[in-house]
């Protein structure tokens, strides 16, 4: 702004439209977040037959959740007539899990939280 480069709007009116890929917005979406946690069983990693990896419950649960997700909220119709970049999406977003030592079960075997993120269009 101090090199001048935008005065040429100052006397406005200044129309912002804006989202993700800053190009004009002719639709939105919502968006909801959640958390999936699943406990495993704690076990030395010479014996992974005996324990239950907590981020594999987690990933296998995700997995089902997201294709029954997809199944019931598939792309809409308007999707194609305002040429939406994506459809509706359920995308993990983020993997947290228990410290362990490199000998116990994967090092994340207590706890999986996985935190996800579903972005829907409606028509």
């Amino acid at each position: 702004m101090e090199s001048g480069k935008i005065d040429f709007i100052k006397n406005g009116p200044v129309f912002w439209v804006d989202c993700s890929d800053s190009q004009p917005c002719i639709g939105t979406a919502g968006a909801i977040t959640w958390t999936l946690k699943a406990t495993g069983k704690l076990f030395h990693s010479g014996l992974p037959n005996l324990g239950i990896n907590g981020l594999e419950l987690a990933m296998d649960a995700m997995t089902k959740i997201q294709e029954h997700f997809y199944k019931e909220f598939g792309p809409v119709d308007k999707e194609k007539e305002y040429n939406y970049s994506c459809p509706s999406t359920m995308k993990p977003t983020r993997i947290e899990s228990s410290v362990n030592g490199l000998n116990q079960m994967y090092v994340s075997q207590l706890l999986g939280l996985l935190s996800a993120t579903w972005r829907f269009l409606t028509d």
